[in-house]
């Protein structure tokens, strides 16, 4: 029986091996399943006594063939080239919308500025303005397709996360369940072997599960255990935890993942997916999908906040400013919704925020979030989100609204609450191109004329040329009558190196603006800025040279003498503003008494943020002689800064060395300002001293433009003539109008200095301005005047009252009269129906030689940088008052002037009338084509070239996710190939294989035969 039972086994093995070849031919394309094959040993050998004989074959195990490092490589493999392969699938597109001139921006911003370049070149032609506005249209409509189509891909990403995670949450639940019955099966007492299918379904679960998500796989013994998002439990033996999609905590537009732990805590692990077709569509969002829509919205931004803000600075056919042409990026809804707080921010959620966009240039790409870092709910962060880095940090001050400033942007913390570690998600540009709107459509109201011009007065007789100017800002006061410059302005040479900038609103007698402009240096032969450009930088100006009560007297035979300038000597201090709003001192200058106005200004200059300039001004007028015109001779002698003035060309003597050529030899009689501002424009000495002067035939200027005192001596006789009725004489005043304004009923527009006016009826008629010496004053007017000479009169009598009151007060001196006040009043009233006033005191000739001395004190106008602040001790000082009020020096434009003007050429600048021929706010439309006004911390581009960089980068990313995905794909299928060779049917083999054990099969059938036939014949034997 021991060959029939050697036989049997033999049989039964072989049967086994034919059953399994059979199954491994059936599953030979069953995805997952490996090649299985019987595994066979020796039965239990038997001891004959000669030797131990075999009982034949047993069957220990039917195993699968698998390489185990291989099926773990192929899992990796696997997730990261999912991972290529969605990120390539999705940037693709992206990358196609981008370049595809359909759908693209480039030909949509060429064709903009080609239609604005045709309508630029004829401003006033109504179809070229429709023509660019159709552009217009389709610019905007190129941005809000963009916009969808990328919105219509964060949607799909969204609508995959869910897919993915739901896939994810059913393979785990089948590995786990896998997982019981592989454990249940293996450790069955009725079996010894591995149950293969339940294993290779349980290897292709997983495999498929790398194709979603990054994964780590530990076998325990007690199954497979699956840990993703580096660490957190998938599955753990037989229980499976749950991924979940939600709304963004920090983003409601778009989903995250968040897991389930042991506890039950929801964990968002969205930042910690790699790989796999989830971590590659995550990816895809962070990398690309949210940086090119801000990317598209900065350019967005950019074109619309530039040109509505071009558009502005122009004014239309109908002469009103230009509105905007596109959204205004800074409405209120808009700055609202690019601040989301943090779904998990404490409760009440009550903090709003804002931001706004401060500079276009430095905007970036990226977005931020602003921490509330504490311990207390002071303390805060803003980060940004690209590259981690804190862009501002501080304290919260605690009020409401405070601004916070950084990158371009504005956030505004409106009102709330902001506590410790709350924090909200800051998207600056993120929806911009699909706010892109343009909300401009009559043609008629592009602003393609500048809103300002300037000109030359035809009788200049220098090189100088004015350029038609630059809007720098049109909410200036400037701006604010419609249709008019408010006010217009008149440049005065007074030299080819000085000039100042005057209120041209009454052309007849143009005054100084507020705060004054006069007496400006300038560089003949270059392209000068003719006025102030900064927002914030202030000035305040000191009080005009003093008067005093009466000249002094210089008796002949007394020693010479000569007043100071009877400035006071005053204590200046200069603060800025801390962070909290505080003042820190910058520095404290003392000045002295009699100092001049050039040495104020030089030792005020020496302080950080503040620039001082002076000058001195004089101005003789009402000239009387004493003697009738063409008398012989005339004892009058003029002195400036002790020179002689009136010395005669006899006294010179030939080859004088003191005056220029040019200067008029003859002494005229009587006196006039003529030959004295030529004798002063002449002479050697008062040329190296920087003093000028200038005449209208009337009055006489003189002018110190570094701000020496200027000294005036006067000799004369006093009582000659023929009558003997009057004394040599002219009046001196600092040359400074004081201006009056109207707190009761307005007159401007109906004062006249002709036209006599009732005050009696629909007063009150009351004004007020301020002394020359800085204290404030009023008058009343209450007549029905017959006349214009009567009531300028009273106007005149009025102010010198009013003068001698506060000279009064200023004293302490209740006896006071008017003989004591310096000088008397001189009242105008100029086109607007403005009142003005000058003070003037006789300068006259004295009996004996005695002569009359007075030295002008300057003016010194003090200009500070933004935050710098200035007051002065004592309160009442007559160099600056105590609190000095310092006005904007911002005018909201800006002239240049080349070339080389002369003394006398004039300028003016006013509103422009004309808009219908004029293309010069077009042309800067245009000019924003070029600019590189985007991304300047990078060196800045222009739209079109920030457009090919996006479409730029998103090409090489394209590009590399087709390298990363092609490497990927070679290195998975390596793996697939590698375990095809051990795992895989091959059916030939198979086939091989099964001939082999048919022919065993067949020999221990054949070995079943002889046994029989031997026990045949040994049954034969016994019969």
């Amino acid at each position: 029986m021991s060959l029939l039972n050697t036989a049997i086994s033999g049989i039964n093995a072989y049967q086994k091996h034919l059953d399994v070849i059979g199954n491994n031919i059936s599953n030979a394309n069953t995805p997952g399943y490996s090649r299985q094959e019987v595994v066979l040993s020796s039965a239990l050998s038997i001891d004959k006594g000669y030797g131990y004989q075999g009982t034949g074959v047993q069957i220990d195990d039917i195993r699968r063939l698998v390489d185990q490092f291989a099926i773990e490589q192929l899992r990796t493999d696997t997730q990261v080239f999912k991972g290529y392969e969605s990120y390539k699938q999705n940037v693709e597109q992206i990358n196609k919308l981008l370049g595809d001139e359909r759908t693209g921006l480039n030909s949509a911003l060429n064709e903009y500025f080609s239609a604005l370049q045709t309508a630029a070149e004829d401003p006033g032609f109504i179809p070229s303005r429709e023509a660019f506005l159709g552009a217009t249209k389709v610019l905007q409509d190129r941005f809000n397709v963009l916009h969808d189509r990328l919105t219509d891909m964060n949607n799909t990403v969204n609508k995959t996360l869910r897919s993915n995670v739901a896939d994810i949450n059913s393979l785990a639940s089948s590995i786990a369940e896998l997982n019981d019955q592989i454990h249940r099966r293996s450790n069955s007492s009725s079996s010894t072997g591995q149950p293969n299918q339940l294993l290779d379904q349980r290897d292709e679960l997983v495999r498929e599960l790398s194709e979603i998500i990054d994964l780590d796989v530990v076998d325990t013994g007690q199954g497979l255990d699956i840990f993703i998002a580096n660490g957190q439990s998938l599955v753990s033996g037989f229980q499976a935890r749950r991924l979940e999609t939600g709304t963004s905590e920090r983003d409601v537009t778009q989903d995250e993942v968040f897991f389930r732990n042991s506890t039950g805590q929801r964990v968002n692990i969205t930042d910690r997916i790699e790989g796999g077709t989830l971590g590659g569509t995550l990816k895809f969002r962070a990398d690309s999908l949210n940086s090119t829509l801000n990317s598209l919205g900065r350019i967005g931004v950019g074109i619309g906040e530039l040109f509505n803000a071009q558009q502005a600075r122009g004014i239309n056919l109908e002469g009103q400013f230009g509105s905007d042409l596109f959204t205004d990026f800074n409405d209120q809804d808009l700055a609202r919704k690019r601040v989301q707080a943090n779904s998990t921010n404490s409760r009440p959620q009550t903090g709003t925020a804002e931001v706004y966009i401060k500079d276009v240039g430095d905007l970036t790409t990226s977005d931020y979030e602003l921490r509330m870092t504490g311990p207390l709910d002071f303390g805060y962060e803003i980060v940004r989100l690209d590259s981690g880095e804190v862009v501002k940090s501080g304290a919260l001050a605690g009020e409401r609204p405070e601004s916070l400033e950084f990158d371009g942007l504005e956030l505004r913390l409106v009102d709330g609450d902001f506590r410790a570690g709350d924090s909200f998600l800051i998207k600056p540009t993120r929806d911009a191109a699909g706010d892109f709107k343009q909300v401009l459509t009559r043609p008629a109201e592009l602003a393609f004329a500048a809103p300002i011009t300037g000109s030359g007065s035809l009788a200049n007789q220098g090189s100088g040329r004015i350029n038609q100017g630059e809007i720098l800002d049109v909410t200036s006061p400037a701006f604010e009558m419609p249709g008019e410059l408010s006010p217009p302005l008149l440049i005065v040479f007074e030299s080819e190196n000085t000039y100042s900038v005057l209120d041209n609103s009454d052309p007849l007698r143009p005054r100084n603006l507020e705060p004054p402009m006069r007496h400006l240096p300038f560089s003949p032969g270059a392209s000068n800025d003719m006025l102030r450009a900064n927002p914030g930088e202030t000035q305040v100006t000191s009080y005009s040279g003093w008067l005093p009560t009466v000249p002094h007297v210089q008796p002949a035979d007394q020693p010479d003498f000569w007043p100071d300038n009877e400035f006071n000597a005053e204590r200046v201090t200069f603060e800025t503003l801390d962070e909290e709003g505080k003042p820190s001192l910058l520095e404290r200058i003392s000045t002295e008494k009699g100092a001049s106005a050039r040495e104020v200004a030089s030792s005020l200059s020496g302080v950080p943020g503040v620039s001082a300039r002076a000058f001195t001004e004089v101005e003789l007028t009402n000239f009387q002689s004493a003697l009738p015109e063409e008398t012989a001779s005339d004892p009058v002698e003029v002195f400036i800064n002790g020179v002689d003035l009136t010395i005669s060309a006899q006294e010179l003597g030939d080859g004088q060395k003191v005056f220029d050529d040019d200067f008029i030899p003859d002494v005229p009689i009587p006196m006039t300002p003529e030959f004295l501002a030529n004798r002063i424009n002449t002479n050697w000495e008062l040329q190296d001293a920087g003093i000028t002067a200038r005449s209208d035939g009337e009055s006489l200027r003189i002018l110190s433009a570094d701000g020496d005192d200027i000294r005036i001596e006067l000799r004369a006789n006093g009582i000659t003539g023929a009558t003997g009725s009057r004394p040599d004489s002219f009046e001196v005043s600092n040359g400074q109008e004081v201006m009056l304004s109207a707190t009761g009923a307005d007159t401007r527009g109906l004062l006249t200095e002709s036209q006599p006016f009732d005050f009696s009826e629909r007063g009150p008629y009351t004004y007020e301005f301020t002394t020359p010496y800085g204290e404030p004053a009023s008058i009343e007017l209450t007549e029905n005047y017959e006349s214009a000479d009567e009531m300028m009169d009273d106007i005149a009598q009025k102010i010198e009252q009013e003068l001698i009151s506060q000279e009064r007060i200023k004293r302490n001196d209740p006896w006071l009269n008017g003989a004591d006040a310096p000088g008397r009043v001189e009242a105008s009233i100029d086109e607007q129906g403005q009142i003005s006033f000058k003070v003037l005191m006789k300068m006259e000739g004295l009996p004996d030689d005695d002569s009359q001395k007075l030295t002008m004190g300057g003016t010194v106008d003090v200009v500070m940088e933004e935050g710098v602040r200035m007051r002065t001790e004592p309160d009442r000082g007559n160099l600056f008052p105590g609190q000095p009020e310092q006005l904007s020096t911002f005018l909201g434009y800006q002239f240049q002037v080349d070339g080389r003007p002369e003394a006398g050429d004039r300028f003016e600048i006013d509103f422009n009338r004309d808009p219908s021929g004029d293309n010069r706010n077009a042309d800067r439309m245009l000019d924003l084509q070029t600019d590189r006004s985007i991304n300047r911390q990078d060196g800045g581009m222009n739209f079109t070239e920030a457009y090919s960089q996006l479409a730029e980068q998103v090409g090489v990313r394209t590009r590399q996710a087709q390298i990363n995905t092609d490497a990927a794909k070679v290195s998975k299928e390596q793996t697939e190939n590698r375990i095809q060779e051990v795992s895989g049917v091959n059916l030939d083999e198979e086939a091989a294989r099964m001939l082999r054990f048919e022919q065993g099969y067949n020999a221990s059938a054949q070995m079943i035969k002889v046994a029989q036939d031997i026990f045949t014949s040994l049954l034969g034997a016994f019969r």
